[in-house]
């Protein structure tokens, strides 16, 4: 659900990398405290990427 709303938010907005890579942090969050951890790695990466 994460991901979808911020594949929207990427596609409708100007792209600004900093408010990606924030976004992508938050999703890495939420993930972790869900003991979802790949997944979590996953986002923190692609935040580190930006």
């Amino acid at each position: 659900m994460y991901e979808q709303a911020l594949n929207i938010w990427m596609k409708c907005l100007p792209e600004n990398p900093s408010d990606i890579a924030r976004a992508h942090m938050a999703i890495a969050y939420v993930q972790g405290e869900l003991f979802l951890g790949n997944e979590a790695l996953e986002h923190y990466i692609q935040a580190l990427n930006i």
